[in-house]
């Protein structure tokens, strides 16, 4: 769920989401850094860093720190 600040942003402005459904997917990359486009019409990220799974939790928002933990313990196994 979103913090209570942001629900509340949310709901001022009638967009009645209290959260987040997060999905997760495991993928290997074997391409090259240069096959990467962040210049999209609509792009999404300014920037890419490639970053042991750990650093995941302590780069994003703090609302959201539990989940990528819970994701590091799931993937962490899988990635050599």
């Amino acid at each position: 769920d979103f913090p209570k600040k942001i629900r509340e942003r949310f709901f001022s402005r009638k967009i009645y989401n209290s959260g987040q459904d997060m999905y997760w997917s495991l993928f290997e990359f074997t391409g090259e850094d240069s096959e990467i486009n962040l210049k999209t019409a609509h792009p999404e990220f300014k920037a890419f860093e490639w970053v042991d799974i750990i650093e995941a939790p302590k780069r994003v928002i703090s609302f959201k720190k539990d989940n990528y933990r819970q994701m590091v313990k799931a993937f962490k196994p899988f990635i050599s």
